[in-house]
C-alpha cells in the first residue's frame, strides 16, 4: 500500500506536531494509508489493506510501558469490568532520525481506531458551547463513577515494578503548593487569605488516611473518553507527564514542578476531583458525579473538599487567566465544607 504523494487532507498540517517524511516512512514500512487527522494532537488515522483502522501518533516513555508490560499484567488479574475497555495495541515502531544534524529517537503506537460517541464537541475550553463540559448530559456522570468503580478493582501493588507516576501527599504540599499559590497570588488569581485557609484544610493528620490508590489514565477527563455501542467506554491518552513548567508573574523565571497533576496512581478522590473541576461549566452534572461517587465509594467530605482543592488549584496554574478564574471559584467554593456537603447530598 505504498503511497507518493501527500494525501490532500495533510496539506495544511502544523510541522511541529508532525515530521511528515519520518511518518510517511513509517506508515510505507508498516503497509498502512493514512486517511485523516486530528488537528493539534498529532494524530494520524490510518487503515491496513482490510479496511481496519489505527490511531498512529508519537508514543512517550510512559504510555510505551504502559501498552507493553501495565496493559498485560492487569489482563492477567483477570477482572471484568462493566464500562472499562483499554485500547487495542497494534504496534509499536522505534525510529532513528536526524534532525539539525542530531540523531534522534522517535517512537511511534499504532493503536486500533475506535468510531465511538466523543465528547471534542461537548467540552472545549474554547468552544461556547462546550465550554466547561456544559453540553454533557447530566447522565454521564453515573457512567463516569462506574468507569471509576473499574478502576478500583485493579489492584494497583502488582503494578509497582513499572514505577509509574503516582501522587504523594506529602512532596505536593512541601514543594508544589507554595510554589503554585506564590504564581497565583501573583497574577491576582487566589488571594493569601484563600490559601491560608486551605493550608489550615491540609494541615488535618486524617486526610486520605482511608483512600485507596487507583490507577487511571492521569489525565481523566471527556475528552479522553469514548464511549461504545456496547456501553463500554475506552479510556484513551496514557502519555502521563514527568514535569511540567510553570512560569512565575514576577520575573518570568521557570521552574520544574515534581508532577502531581497527571500522575497514573492517585487517590480515588483526585482523579475523580480531576474530572470534576473540567466540568466547571456544568453544575448538574458536577452534583450528580460527586453525590453519585460519595454514595458508591462511601467518601468523606473532607476528602473530597481537599482533592477538589488539590485539582483545581493545579488547573488555575496551567491554565490562562480567564480559565484559571474559573477554577479559583471552584477553589474558593471548596473552602466551605457546606458546598461539598451539599454535592454530596
Amino acid at each position: 500500500m505504498n503511497f507518493n504523494e501527500m494525501p490532500r487532507a495533510f496539506e495544511e498540517l502544523d510541522s511541529v506536531d508532525f515530521n511528515l517524511p519520518l511518518i510517511f516512512e513509517v506508515l510505507n514500512e508498516e503497509n498502512l494509508k493514512p486517511i485523516s487527522f486530528e488537528i493539534g494532537g498529532g494524530k494520524i488515522i490510518c487503515e491496513d489493506i482490510s479496511g481496519n483502522q489505527f490511531l498512529m501518533k508519537s508514543c512517550g516513555h510512559t504510555e510505551k510501558i504502559i501498552f507493553t508490560n501495565v496493559l498485560p499484567a492487569i489482563r492477567q488479574q483477570n477482572l471484568s469490568f462493566r464500562r472499562l475497555q483499554f485500547p487495542e495495541l497494534r504496534n509499536i515502531i522505534s525510529k532513528k532520525f536526524q534532525q539539525n544534524d542530531v540523531q534522534k529517537d522517535q517512537d511511534f503506537i499504532f493503536l486500533k481506531y475506535y468510531d465511538g460517541t466523543r465528547s471534542n464537541d461537548k467540552w472545549n475550553e474554547i468552544s461556547v458551547l462546550g465550554y466547561g463540559g456544559r453540553e454533557l448530559d447530566v447522565s454521564m456522570a453515573k457512567k463516569i463513577v462506574d468507569l471509576i468503580a473499574d478502576f478500583s478493582l485493579i489492584d494497583v501493588s502488582l503494578l509497582n515494578t513499572f514505577k509509574l507516576p503516582t501522587f504523594d501527599y506529602a512532596i505536593w504540599k512541601k514543594q508544589n503548593l507554595p510554589f503554585i499559590a506564590k504564581i497565583l497570588i501573583g497574577r491576582k488569581i487566589i488571594d493569601q487569605k484563600h490559601i491560608n485557609k486551605a493550608l489550615a484544610i491540609f494541615s488535618s493528620p486524617n486526610l486520605f488516611q482511608h483512600s485507596k490508590m487507583i490507577l487511571t489514565n492521569g489525565d481523566f477527563y471527556p475528552r479522553n473518553l469514548i464511549e461504545l455501542s456496547d456501553g463500554k467506554i475506552t479510556v484513551i491518552d496514557w502519555e502521563g507527564r514527568q514535569n511540567y513548567k510553570a512560569e512565575t508573574s514576577v520575573n518570568g523565571a521557570t521552574q520544574n514542578l515534581v508532577d502531581q497533576r497527571n500522575v497514573l496512581i492517585n487517590y480515588l478522590e483526585n482523579h475523580l476531583a480531576f474530572f470534576f473541576i473540567h466540568m466547571w461549566g456544568n453544575y448538574a452534572f458536577q452534583r450528580h458525579l460527586i453525590k453519585s461517587a460519595a454514595k458508591k465509594f462511601n467518601l468523606s467530605s473532607e476528602d473530597l473538599q481537599s482533592a477538589i482543592l488539590i485539582k483545581s488549584i493545579e488547573q488555575a496554574l496551567i491554565w490562562p487567566d480567564d480559565l484559571s478564574r474559573r477554577q479559583a471559584e471552584i477553589f474558593v467554593n471548596a473552602l466551605e465544607i457546606n458546598f461539598i456537603k451539599d454535592l454530596m447530598r
